[in-house]
């Protein structure tokens, strides 16, 4: 019976480092004592991650990058209510995978784990996956916020598989960021009951950060893209995300809320770009306040005939 207690825990480990192998290392500060620098080693069960290490976020913590810091993969939970977070505000962090919300289905959306980077850059040789990992049955709920710094990965996927009450969320906010991926996959392998969104908040002034995608870009049934503004609204048009080649555009589609009902809204097409294929999204306010912002230029106009005169 000794024999096969060990042999579990030995094949648990296993499973527990996905497609990477790897030593493991546990995220053992409390949330109760707030964000914590990555690179404490009295943060980490086994010391800080390097290179040959899995990081694992599970107690609800959160881990600050601000050096250069790596890992051999790191897992944002790893169980059913559990949740981990992480956030970067400066340096860097190079990884092999990440993947944020793993298994953690029987979180709420509001305790969903989530990366948040305001700055630095964030180098992925392999997947990054938002709301899961590379096996069907590890769905869980994430979100990875960008809006500053740069995301370089080999591919983006936002959720993976189809897990009831699995979710993902990627969310681009302003226009500071760099994002740059080989291929990206919104809802691989999903169903349209559990939707995968991009949304994407706009900077009426600077606009949006563009996703640049060199290969391929996927979308799948239950593809959501939800539009909003950081500050005020304006009538414009902006370039969401450029990819080499697509696959089932029509899949993509606006959250019900956003699209344009005749008056006022958001509309989407698709762009043929150099060799490629770029998706735009287009606003259209209010008729009350286009009637604003006409009268509002008729009148600069007329200051500037008078100042002129």
């Amino acid at each position: 019976m000794k024999n096969v207690t060990i042999v579990l825990a030995v094949v648990a480990v296993l499973v527990l480092a996905g497609p990477a192998w790897g030593a493991l290392t546990t995220w053992n500060r409390l949330p109760a004592s707030g964000p914590g620098g990555w690179e404490d080693n009295g943060n980490w069960d086994d010391d800080e991650p390097t290179s040959a290490h899995i990081a694992l976020i599970n107690n609800g913590g959160t881990a600050v990058v601000t050096g250069t810091d790596v890992c051999l993969e790191l897992k944002l939970s790893f169980g059913t209510t559990q949740t981990g977070h992480a956030a970067i505000s400066s340096g860097s962090l190079t990884a092999g995978g990440l993947y944020i919300g793993v298994r953690n289905t029987g979180v709420t959306s509001a305790n969903a784990s989530t990366f948040t980077q305001t700055d630095g850059d964030v180098i992925c040789d392999g997947f990054v996956i938002v709301g899961g990992a590379l096996l069907n049955s590890w769905g869980g709920k994430g979100k990875y916020t960008i809006s500053g710094g740069s995301l370089t990965a080999t591919t983006l996927d936002i959720q993976f598989g189809p897990t009831a009450g699995q979710e993902g969320i990627l969310r681009v906010e302003g226009a500071d960021a760099s994002i740059g991926i080989g291929a990206y996959n919104q809802n691989p392998q999903g169903s349209p009951s559990l939707p995968a969104v991009l949304q994407c908040a706009v900077d009426a002034d600077s606009g949006i950060s563009l996703i640049g995608v060199t290969g391929t870009a996927a979308f799948y049934d239950g593809s959501i893209l939800d539009m909003d503004f950081l500050d005020a609204t304006k009538a414009d048009k902006w370039d969401l995300l450029t990819a080499g080649a697509t696959v089932g555009e029509a899949n993509l589609v606006l959250k019900a809320e956003d699209q344009f009902d005749g008056t006022t809204g958001w509309t989407i097409d698709w762009r043929n770009a150099g060799n490629g294929r770029t998706l735009r999204a287009t606003y259209v306010p209010e008729p009350a306040t286009m009637a604003l912002l006409g009268i509002g230029g008729l009148g600069v106009m007329l200051r500037r005939r008078r100042n002129r005169a």
